[in-house]
C-alpha cells in the first residue's frame, strides 16, 4: 500500500495544475473538478490505498454527472437564519454532491453476483475565499437581512423540514416533507476555493468550523467512512433525497450489470469534453455536479473474468 500522504499530495498537485486562469468564479472552480487528467490521478492514487491481492482486489470507477438545474429546498414551516432573519424563499441544495458506492462481486457457480455493501453521500456548498483556513460559512453574512449564504447554512447545518423543488423558479415539487436526521455524520460541507493559491479547503457545515480538509481528504474520507452519511433505511428522508438525485444520473463507466437495481435515467449527455465545458461557460447555466465514486471489490479465483465484465 502506497504512503497515504504521498498519494494525497499527488492528487493536490494535479488539482492545482488544473487551474490555469488567473481568476475563477465559484461554479467555474467546481467545474474544473471534472478535469480528465485529475480524474485519472484521483482514481490511481486512491486505489493505492485499497487492497490488491491474488484472489481479492478493490478497484475504483469515477464518473461525473450533471443535473441541468440545481435542486432547491423550501422550508416548511418557515425558518430563521443564524441572525434571526426570516427565510421566505428557496435555498439551493448545494453546488455538488459526492456519492460513494461499495459493492462486492463474486462468482457463484456460472454467474457473477453483486452484493451491495454500502452507499454514502455528502453535499458541498462552494464559496470563494482569500484565506488559507476560513471558517464556515466562508462568505460573510449580513446581520440585518437574509442572504443566500445564510439560507444555505441553515439548511446544511440544521436540516429543518423542507420540500425539494426541481429548480429555483420551478413549482414542481420532487419530494415533500423531507426531514433529514441531523446526526453526527459529516454529511454537508462548505468548500472554499482560493484564486491566489488555486486550492480548495473544506469544513463541516457548522457555523465557525475551521476549514482544514483538502479535496483529497474529502475523497479519502468518503472511502474510509469518516465523511458522508449512509444512504439506507436508518434515515428514510436522506434516502428519499438521494433517490431524487439519482433519478437524473447514471454511471456511464460501469457495466449495466452493476446498475440493474439502480433507479436511474439519462436526461442529458455526460458533460466532460472541452467543447461542452466551453458552452457551459458561455451559456452561464448553473449545473449541479455529482461526483460518483464506485468501489468494486472482486473476490475469488475468477477475478480476471469478473473484472472483464465490469469494465466493458
Amino acid at each position: 500500500m502506497k504512503n497515504k500522504d504521498q498519494a494525497m499530495n499527488n492528487i493536490e498537485k494535479t488539482l492545482k495544475a488544473c487551474y490555469g486562469r488567473s481568476e475563477y468564479s465559484e461554479l467555474h472552480a467546481v467545474y474544473e473538478l471534472t478535469n480528465e487528467k485529475l480524474c485519472k490521478v484521483v482514481t490511481h492514487e486512491l486505489e493505492t490505498q485499497l487492497r490488491h491481492e491474488m484472489h481479492y482486489d478493490q478497484n475504483l470507477y469515477i464518473d461525473f454527472i450533471w443535473i441541468d438545474k440545481a435542486p432547491y429546498a423550501k422550508f416548511d414551516p418557515i425558518q430563521n437564519d443564524i441572525n434571526s432573519n426570516q427565510i421566505l424563499g428557496k435555498v439551493e441544495l448545494g453546488d455538488f454532491a459526492i456519492i460513494y458506492r461499495q459493492r462486492q462481486v463474486f462468482q457463484n457457480k456460472n454467474n457473477p453476483e453483486i452484493q451491495n455493501l454500502q452507499k454514502r453521500a455528502a453535499i458541498v456548498q462552494a464559496k470563494l475565499t482569500n484565506e488559507n483556513n476560513p471558517f464556515v460559512p466562508i462568505a460573510k453574512l449580513n446581520s440585518k437581512r437574509v442572504t443566500s449564504t445564510s439560507k444555505e447554512l441553515k439548511l446544511l447545518e440544521d436540516w429543518p423540514k423542507f420540500h425539494l423543488y426541481k429548480a429555483s423558479n420551478s413549482n414542481e415539487v420532487l419530494c415533500r416533507d423531507l426531514k433529514v436526521n441531523n446526526d453526527s455524520s459529516v454529511k454537508a460541507l462548505f468548500g472554499g476555493f482560493n484564486n491566489e493559491l488555486k486550492t480548495w479547503i473544506f469544513g463541516e457545515a457548522k457555523s465557525t468550523t475551521k476549514c482544514t480538509l483538502r479535496y483529497s481528504d474529502l475523497l479519502y474520507g468518503m472511502l474510509k467512512n469518516s465523511l458522508g452519511k449512509s444512504i439506507d433505511e436508518k434515515d428514510l428522508d436522506w434516502k428519499r433525497l438521494f433517490e431524487q438525485i439519482e433519478l437524473v444520473s447514471i454511471n456511464r463507466k460501469l457495466s449495466k450489470i452493476y446498475d440493474k437495481n439502480e433507479k436511474s435515467a439519462v436526461t442529458r449527455i455526460r458533460v466532460c469534453g472541452p467543447l461542452e465545458k466551453f458552452l457551459r461557460f458561455i451559456l452561464g447555466k448553473k449545473m449541479f455536479l455529482i461526483i460518483l465514486i464506485d468501489q468494486i471489490d472482486y473476490e475469488g479465483h475468477e477475478i480476471k473474468y469478473l473484472k472483464g465484465i465490469s469494465t466493458k
